[in-house]
């Protein structure tokens, strides 16, 4: 018989009407995912190396759509309805075009005129059905204003890695520069650029604004910035480790979200003045959370660049508590070691609340919610081993159980 030693992480201390909030979706491939692009709540796109897939159900399945379009990549992604979508991949440091308008049944693709150098694509944003961007590496951006059929090189004046680019009108745009101390912005629609400054040279990885004058960048040493008056001046709020964040992503003004290095989610309820960390039952081990997004203010998904786990939400991805009232909760887990069937009892119900099973890589391989004081968890599927159990958020001890 087989005998399971789980290592018990629990919240001893939480908020009492915490309620579950990313959980894994049914995404089982092995390809690691560059970029995400949901049409809605149920209908979405994920790429990485070489592959296309595609959710018509919230992300239960995935399907591949498409394979070996370019050489490397595709890195980018989007869709503007099931039919019509575009990709984004590189040749021999030639960025590359795929568009579709059959659904991914075939792709015309369009090399992207280059100079000798590397430009690899980062990131495609649309600011409407015609007009796009792509950002690449080496200081390139392309801008189309007929859905992707014709690319053109904007002049940006910089040969810096571009690592994200955003507009919140048809003609305010900014893009941020890898471990730069400047920030690129145009006012009219690409045409030209100019750079201004950040606070300090540091790690630059995403750039979100939320109206042509409040924006926020998402940095190395687990740090946000923000600004109010279009990029003149930066406030900096870090939560003092050397975690990477990665992607960001505003559901409204108020809200936002950010992702990164370790499994790390952090969210604002308060446009930028205050960040929490989210609970994302990922291990720190080889979860690097590289792209997001939110389909509307309740749906939101995030992926590992490497380890191929999409996470999602449907209730906004952060906590909802009672102001200030906390309460205790004594929790047993039982057999331990277990074989077949793990039961859970705690004295309070803790309803909604997520558990998660991981192993010693850091991939959740069962999770589910504690609806009942007492649940019991089908194990029968794990191998024999150590795994991690974990359940909540705020403060944590670690418990070990070992063998009779």
């Amino acid at each position: 018989m087989k005998k399971i030693l789980f290592i018990l992480l629990f919240t001893f201390l939480v908020c009492c009407s915490v309620h579950a909030q990313w959980y894994p979706s049914g995404y089982n491939e092995t390809m690691g995912v560059h970029d995400l692009y949901f049409l809605n709540g149920k209908t979405g796109f994920a790429v990485g190396f070489h592959q296309v897939y595609k959710t018509i159900d919230a992300g239960d399945t995935w399907s591949e759509i498409a394979d070996n379009i370019f050489i490397n990549g595709p890195n980018c992604i989007w869709f503007f309805n099931e039919a019509t979508g575009i990709i984004v991949g590189e040749s021999g440091g030639e960025p590359q075009v795929g568009k579709t308008i059959n659904g991914g049944l075939s792709w015309t693709v369009t090399t992207l005129p280059t100079g000798m150098g590397f430009y690899s694509p980062n990131q495609i944003l649309f600011t409407d059905n015609n007009t796009g961007y792509i950002a690449c590496r080496s200081g390139k951006i392309y801008k189309t204003v007929n859905q992707g059929s014709n690319w053109t090189e904007l002049t940006t004046g910089t040969t810096d890695d571009i690592t994200s680019i955003h507009f919140p009108s048809a003609t305010v745009g900014y893009a941020t520069l890898m471990y730069s101390d400047k920030l690129l912005k145009t006012i009219n629609g690409g045409t030209s650029w100019s750079q201004i400054n950040i606070d300090q040279l540091r790690e630059v990885n995403h750039v979100y604004f939320t109206d042509i004058n409040t924006g926020y960048l998402a940095c190395g040493k687990s740090t946000i910035l923000k600004t109010s008056d279009g990029g003149n001046s930066w406030t900096s709020f870090s939560f003092g480790t050397n975690d990477m964040f990665h992607t960001m992503e505003f559901t409204s003004a108020q809200k936002g979200y950010t992702a990164g290095s370790a499994g790390t989610i952090a969210q604002t309820t308060d446009a930028g003045t205050t960040w929490t960390t989210i609970f994302s039952g990922l291990g720190s081990t080889n979860n690097l959370l590289y792209s997001m997004d939110f389909p509307n203010a309740d749906t939101g998904y995030v992926a590992t660049l490497t380890s191929g786990i999409i996470l999602r939400t449907t209730n906004g991805g952060g906590i909802n508590s009672v102001g200030g009232i906390k309460e205790k909760f004594d929790l047993n887990i039982y057999p331990n070691p277990a074989s077949d069937v793990l039961y859970i009892t705690a004295t309070n119900a803790i309803y909604e609340l997520t558990y998660y099973i991981t192993d010693q890589l850091g991939r959740v391989v069962l999770s589910g919610n504690l609806t009942e004081k007492t649940i019991q968890i089908d194990i029968n599927q794990l191998t024999v081993g150590v795994y991690l159990f974990q359940i909540g958020e705020q403060k944590k001890k670690f418990l070990k159980v070992k063998n009779n």
